[in-house]
C-alpha cells in the first residue's frame, strides 16, 4: 500500500483546525499528527523491506525469482518492440511484396512495467555499491 502523505497530514490538519480553538494546542497536535502520519510510513517501510529481503532469500524459485522473470519477459518484449518486430514487417515486405500485418502490442503497459523495474534495478545497483550481500 502507498500512503499519501501530504493528504493524510493535511486531512488531519483541517480537522485539528475545525475542532481544536486553542492556537497553542491546535500547533501541539498537528505536531504531533504530522509526526505520528510518518512514523506510520516509515514502519511501513520497514516492514516491506523486510519482507523484500526475506523474498530475495527464498531458496525457491517462484518467491525470489518472480523479479529478474518480470524483469526478462520485459526486456524480451521490449527487443520485439524496438528490433524484433520492424525487422519482421521490412523482411516480410521485401519477401512478399505486400504490406506487413500490424500487430498492437499493449506497449503502455510494458513501458510502466518495464521503468518500474528499472527503478528497482537503480536501487540493487546502490546496494551492490553499498556492499549489502546478494545471498
Amino acid at each position: 500500500m502507498t500512503w499519501d502523505i501530504p493528504a493524510m497530514i493535511k486531512s488531519g490538519v483541517d480537522l485539528i483546525d475545525k475542532f481544536i480553538p486553542d492556537t497553542d494546542a491546535k500547533n501541539r497536535a498537528k505536531e504531533a499528527w504530522q509526526l505520528r502520519v510518518l512514523e506510520i510510513a516509515a514502519q511501513e517501510a520497514t516492514q516491506q523491506s523486510a519482507t523484500n529481503t526475506a523474498e530475495a532469500q527464498h531458496t525457491s524459485l517462484f518467491v525470489s525469482g518472480w523479479r529478474p522473470a518480470v524483469g526478462w519477459t520485459c526486456a524480451f518484449s521490449f527487443a520485439w518492440i524496438c528490433f524484433g518486430q520492424p525487422l519482421f514487417s521490412w523482411i516480410y515486405v521485401l519477401t512478399t511484396k505486400q504490406p506487413a500485418p500490424v500487430i498492437d502490442l499493449p506497449t503502455e503497459m510494458l513501458m510502466t512495467t518495464l521503468l518500474g523495474m528499472l527503478g528497482l534495478g537503480t536501487l540493487r545497483t546502490l546496494e551492490k555499491i553499498r556492499g549489502v550481500n546478494s545471498k
